[in-house]
Formats: structure tokens, C-alpha cells, sequence
């Protein structure tokens, strides 16, 4: 029978946790906090012909992520590469995933006595490296066409680190994660946040201000990938980016009008060109 989206959410309202909570294809709907189903998400990978990107609920068991690990071999093109990703920035406090990895770190390492960051970091690897090293014995002798991501955040460093070396996780064949199946960290190098309302009292209605400014963000962006290319470089393991580009967004129906227009002036096309060659230059040095 078809179930109903209310069935998918655990009664404590969080997100999926085992294989049989996961949204299916002949769900009545696809919108509940479980997501669409893998299955569908995979067929359209196959259809365009891309590689693929999909992501582990942070909460998912690792029943759950060998299961995940088979759909994915059994369902995706052979000529195909598939990214695998646990959760989605985990070092970002906005998202429960946050708190919840912390509360879950801290829980296993008690008497570690560090911050909330450290316990977020040791604990986001080890489920990373025991995400990655399931699937590897799952995918076998595809698991070449497998990159098993770590992810970070761009101006922080440390989530690269904290993470890959991992050493709340202490006993045999355990820290430094570095040591499992990671075979890339991902970041997002976003250049452009909120500009003052202020601004737009200029005669051109801030346009200028707001280019300026965004010279400026590209080139510290710049910075951040060339800081977190050498640290990667020291774990042997490649940057990639799983996001990017200019981040404005406001509330505001002014200011949104502004990033709109923004959006649409030719110096938003030179300021992507020049985040782009940037981002291809630090690639090849």
C-alpha cells in the first residue's frame, strides 16, 4: 500500500534513520523531511548522463548506508561517477545536524572536557571514514568510480583538520580518519553576503558599491582556497567544491531587487569569470 508522508518521520520528529523510514517511489508524496526517494535521484543522473551527488541522513544507521551503498551500484550508469556525502555542513550551526553531531560526540567522549566544535569535528569523521569505508566494501572493484567527500567549510580550516585527523576516536584501526577511504574534501567557496541598505541612496542605486565589494569577497574567497588546498595537500586528498557562486539573498523586498539586478548586469558575469579562474588557477599550482 502507498504510505502517507506522516509515516516516513519518526515520532520525535526527526529526519530518517533506518532503511525502512526512507522515502519510496510509490510514496502518496515526496515532500516530507526524508527527502525524495534515491531511486528517483539516480534515474535522473542516469537520464542526463552526470555524475552523481547524494547525501547520508545524519541520523542514518549503517544498515542504512550499506543499503543506500547497494541501490546506488545496482542503479547507477557504469560509466558514471557517484559522490557520497555524510549529511550536509555539519560544522554549520543553522542546521540540526550541527547540535546534533556535538550532542552525539560528546555523549561517546565524556571526559574528552573540549569544546562543542571538537566534539562536532571527531564525531562528523568517524561517521564520514565508517560511511566511506562501507561503501567501499560494497562498490568492490567499482569503488574507483566512488568519491567519498569530507566536507567543510571554506574560511575555516579547521573543519579540515579536526575532522581528518579525528582524535577524540582513539583505539586500534581508528584516528587519525585520514588513514580510512576520504578520497576528497569538498568546500563552498562563496563570494557576496548582505550589503548595507544604506548603499542604495547612491545615484546608481548602489550598483557600484556593490560590485566593489564583491571584488573584494573574490579575492578573499581566493584566499581561502589557496589555505585550504595546502592543508588538504598534507593529507594527500584533492579540493573540490560542492557549491558556489554569488550568495545574496535578503528578506527585504529592496535589497532583493538590488541582488536581482545585480544578477542580471554584465559585472556579474566578470566577477564569476574571475572567482572561476581563481578557483582554476589554485588547481594547477
Amino acid at each position: 500500500p502507498t504510505r502517507r508522508s506522516s509515516d516516513l518521520i519518526d515520532e520525535d520528529g526527526g529526519l530518517v534513520t533506518s532503511w525502512a523510514k526512507r522515502t519510496l517511489p510509490t510514496d502518496a508524496g515526496w515532500g516530507s523531511p526524508s527527502g525524495v526517494p534515491l531511486e528517483s535521484v539516480l534515474q535522473l543522473c542516469n537520464l542526463v548522463g552526470a555524475d552523481c551527488w547524494l547525501n547520508v541522513p545524519h541520523q542514518a544507521d549503517n544498515d542504512y548506508i550499506t543499503q543506500m551503498a547497494t541501490l546506488a551500484h545496482a542503479n547507477l550508469g557504469t560509466t558514471q561517477k557517484l559522490y557520497i556525502e555524510f549529511s550536509n555542513e555539519v560544522w554549520n550551526g543553522i542546521y540540526a545536524q550541527s547540535k546534533y553531531a556535538s550532542d552525539q560526540g560528546q555523549a561517546m567522549w565524556p571526559n574528552a572536557g573540549v569544546g562543542s566544535f571538537a566534539y562536532n569535528r571527531s564525531w562528523y569523521g568517524m561517521r564520514s571514514v565508517q560511511m566511506c569505508d562501507i561503501w567501499k566494501s560494497v562498490w568492490g572493484a567499482d569503488w574507483p568510480r566512488v568519491v567519498c567527500v569530507l566536507g567543510a567549510q571554506a574560511g575555516n580550516s579547521g573543519t579540515i583538520t579536526q575532522s581528518l585527523d579525528c582524535p577524540l576516536w582513539t583505539g586500534s584501526g581508528n584516528a587519525p580518519c585520514s588513514n580510512h577511504n576520504i578520497t576528497a574534501v569538498a568546500i563552498a567557496p562563496y563570494f557576496g553576503n548582505q550589503v548595507s541598505k544604506s548603499i542604495m541612496g547612491a545615484a546608481d542605486g548602489g550598483h557600484a558599491q556593490l560590485f566593489q565589494g564583491l571584488g573584494g569577497d573574490v579575492s578573499q574567497v581566493t584566499n581561502w582556497v589557496a589555505t585550504d588546498k595546502k592543508v588538504v595537500a598534507g593529507y594527500n586528498l584533492p579540493l573540490i567544491a560542492y557549491e558556489g557562486g554569488q550568495g545574496f539573498q535578503s528578506f527585504d523586498p529592496a535589497l532583493s531587487q538590488l541582488y536581482i539586478a545585480a544578477n542580471r548586469d554584465a559585472r556579474m558575469a566578470a566577477t564569476y569569470k574571475a572567482a572561476l579562474d581563481a578557483w582554476r588557477s589554485e588547481e594547477h599550482t
